[in-house]
């Protein structure tokens, strides 16, 4: 009983609307105005932005829908908490209650997958890479084409190299034999030349937006965007974080270098700017 009464007390709430379930073949979300309702519930002055969210190969989805969304853009920009909110939509649905959108339709999901955040396991001798990658694989071994994915950064607890080679293999393994609705968000923009190998439909790049104010900061905006962020403003976050000025002039230095040094300026260690 007190269940039923909280999804109804939800269901009361401002801007939440009743989704709609589609009888369709293939997974997909379609939501509109979409929220992360703890976001919301901890910012009370009205400042959260609400994002729109097409994944999946269902009717009606627009232009911009695609199976799999490759995320960027900066360091803080809100590109987890976007997915999130995605993840939290669909198991709202799922058990009943109104959604933080202003229009929802989806089909049905079988489950959400996570790669998100992970430390150490120092008495089960276990590193931070080696719990990464057992979540990553744990994700890859077990979804189905009506699971929802979400990978953060895969691939960021090893040399730049060998995690890019990483991320790019299990990106195309989503996008190409998983072929189930997918969030792969990253700071590694060279990903993003697997765009060419695969339609519209089945891989797109979104990034979420910022402006730069000109003295190396950026202004967030929280917004998601279509289209490939060319940076992720890690020096930003150092500045941010009180690291001394001239060191991190001295890394935005040695980053610069090595992107003009590497693939034609086109440097997997874009991951690192």
């Amino acid at each position: 009983l007190d269940a039923l009464h909280a999804l109804s007390v939800v269901a009361s709430l401002p801007d939440y609307c009743r989704p709609i379930i589609a009888e369709e073949s293939a997974a997909f979300l379609s939501a509109k105005a979409l929220r992360h309702p703890l976001v919301e519930e901890h910012n009370k002055s009205g400042d959260c932005v609400p994002n729109d969210v097409q994944l999946g190969a269902g009717p009606k989805l627009g232009s911009d829908a695609s199976r799999v969304k490759l995320v960027l853009g900066p360091n803080l920009g809100g590109k987890s908490t976007y997915c999130r909110a995605a993840a939290v939509c669909i198991v709202l649905a799922q058990i009943g209650s109104s959604v933080p959108a202003t229009e929802c339709r989806l089909a049905v999901f079988d489950g959400v997958l996570t790669r998100m955040g992970v430390r150490d396991d120092p008495l089960r001798g276990q590193s931070t890479f080696l719990l990464e990658m057992r979540q990553t694989a744990a994700l890859l071994n077990e979804a189905t084409p009506r699971t929802l994915c979400i990978a953060d950064e895969v691939g960021r607890g090893t040399s730049s190299y060998d995690g890019f080679a990483i991320a790019k293999a299990a990106l195309r393994h989503m996008v190409a034999v998983q072929r189930c609705p997918s969030f792969f968000i990253t700071h590694y923009t060279a990903l993003a030349d697997l765009l060419d190998d695969f339609s519209a439909s089945e891989l797109s790049a979104m990034h979420m937006g910022f402006v730069e104010t000109g003295d190396g900061g950026v202004a967030f905006l929280y917004r998601a965007e279509p289209g490939v962020a060319s940076h992720s403003y890690g020096m930003n976050v150092a500045r941010l974080a009180g690291m001394p000025a001239d060191l991190v002039e001295a890394a935005a230095a040695v980053a610069q270098e090595h992107r003009l040094r590497a693939f034609g300026g086109e440097a997997v260690l874009k991951a690192a700017v």
